[in-house]
């Protein structure tokens, strides 16, 4: 009983002499359990009550969000894997700035340009020097498509001549073949 959690009534009781206590309800300053009438009742009821009075368990801390941007980073990669990569991006541009976390946007990646020859994707493209429209990734394989890509190679019109001029001429001489390297 000396923890007074004894009662039936719904009110308070007195942990020392179980009478029910109207007004005023002193606790324990330990436990804040206990409830007495008086101080009388607390101080005669102490030297039993000292045996089973221990102070509340402290609630458990929430851990604290990680400081650490690497942390912060990994966290946000781990959440957004496996997801459409515009919505990944963009819950992740969210959540850096809720955390405070500056995120490099990444560059726009380029299309990839493809070998007109080998249909191969091209470090650094080489480009026909006549109609600039095909790319190649070597020498080599411009030099093999350039009997297939003569016929349907024509100068770009230039944005200066009139296009009735252009029209007109139409290139009579078979087309230069590239230099070569």
């Amino acid at each position: 009983m000396a923890d007074g959690q004894d009662n039936t009534d719904g009110g308070s009781a007195c942990s020392n002499c179980n009478s029910s206590i109207s007004g005023q309800v002193s606790r324990c300053g330990v436990c804040k359990k206990a409830t007495y009438c008086s101080r009388k009742c607390q101080q005669e009821d102490w030297r039993f009550h000292k045996r089973i009075c221990k102070a509340p368990a402290p609630e458990p801390a929430t851990p604290s969000p990680p400081t650490d941007p690497d942390e912060i980073k990994r966290q946000m990669d781990e959440l957004t894997k496996d997801k459409d990569p515009k919505l990944a991006a963009q819950m992740q541009q969210m959540m850096a700035g809720m955390m405070g976390v500056e995120t490099k946007p990444e560059p726009e990646k380029l299309p990839e340009v493809l070998c007109q020859s080998c249909q191969k994707p091209c470090a650094k493209p080489l480009r026909c020097g006549k109609c600039k429209q095909v790319s190649y990734c070597s020498g080599q394989c411009q030099k093999e498509d350039w009997r297939f890509h003569k016929r349907l190679c024509s100068t770009p019109p230039s944005s200066t001549a009139p296009q009735e001029k252009t029209e007109q001429a139409e290139p009579t001489a078979a087309p230069a073949r590239p230099r070569a390297n």
